[in-house]
């Protein structure tokens, strides 16, 4: 999993989280009105008049405190809901971390690599340059691999003043 995967994934659990989140205050507000509902009930169950009337706020006591018990359930239900969602977005925010992690210290290998093939290829240009400067001597003693071909054009007669010595001293 990618440091942007695992982005994606805590993004995800947080809008979760966001709409139990809502749910649950869904579920308040709800509470709330059937708690008015009840003490409402209440109060004109004390100024009932007739024994129908008692009857009948009694009723919508009893209704609305089902109701509540209901909505109670329900809160306690998505109230579990987000302790593990918050659970999974606790995890997820761990995965990227080390995701990041590993990503960096990927990068930081990379580098390192990086600039130990330009400090070789630094290493080789010097030695290269070094070389080119180098008297023939050097060069043969240096590096016994590298072979020299030459061809010494001259006239006939300075065939034996000039270019058969010139031959020697380089072969030597």
């Amino acid at each position: 999993m990618s440091s942007e995967n695992a982005s994606r994934r805590m993004q995800n659990i947080q809008n979760e989280i966001s709409r139990i989140q809502s749910r649950i205050a869904d579920i308040a507000r709800d509470e709330a009105r059937a708690s008015e509902r009840i003490a409402r009930a209440t109060e004109n169950l004390s100024r009932a008049s007739s024994l129908n009337m008692a009857k009948t706020y009694q009723s919508d006591i009893q209704r609305n405190q089902n109701e509540l018990s209901r909505l109670n359930g329900r809160r306690a239900l998505e109230a579990r809901n987000l302790a593990r969602t918050q659970e999974e977005f606790s995890r997820a925010q761990k995965d990227y971390i080390r995701e990041q992690q590993k990503e960096f210290q990927d990068s930081q290998k990379m580098i390192k690599r990086m600039q130990d093939e330009a400090r070789q290829q630094q290493m080789e240009r010097f030695n290269e340059i070094r070389l080119a400067k180098a008297s023939p001597e050097q060069v043969v003693s240096t590096n016994p691999k590298l072979a020299y071909s030459a061809f010494i054009s001259h006239a006939s007669e300075d065939k034996a003043e000039l270019a058969k010595p010139l031959a020697e001293a380089l072969v030597s």
